[in-house]
């Protein structure tokens, strides 16, 4: 059971994967895709045919079996279906009211101290709406 603050990716016929909450921020950017032009007294309109989300979750700290975890979904190379929790049964909706689906992007890391599994410091996860 999901709870508040969660974010999961799941990939279809795959189980979910919570991702670690420790030293992680959420910055969620939306982007207009638009059509604009000026009509012929000089006013400008604009169309808006859709808004798409970037996700990024920077990682103040990191350990190597959370960062692995998420390599390991960067090289499936597939689309996931994002699940941000607001509450155990409230998630974050795309304007269409769907949950979005992403693709992850590379993820750079700088190794702190190899203590362990390690610890990275760095690391951003960034996803793109499809």
């Amino acid at each position: 059971m999901a709870v508040k603050g969660d974010i999961t990716l799941v990939q279809s016929g795959m189980p979910s994967v919570v991702l670690s909450p420790f030293g992680r921020k959420l910055i969620i950017k939306p982007t207009e895709i638009s059509r604009s032009g000026r009509t012929a007294s000089g006013k400008l309109r604009r169309q808006i045919v859709a808004v798409k989300h970037t996700f990024e979750l920077p990682y103040s700290y990191i350990d190597g079996d959370a960062l692995n975890t998420l390599l390991s979904l960067y090289d499936l190379k597939c689309e996931m279906s994002l699940y941000i929790y607001y509450s155990p049964t409230s998630t974050f909706l795309n304007d269409n009211g769907a949950v979005p689906t992403v693709l992850l992007n590379p993820i750079q890391r700088e190794r702190l101290t190899m203590l362990g599994v390690g610890i990275w410091t760095g690391s951003t996860l960034t996803m793109d709406e499809v």
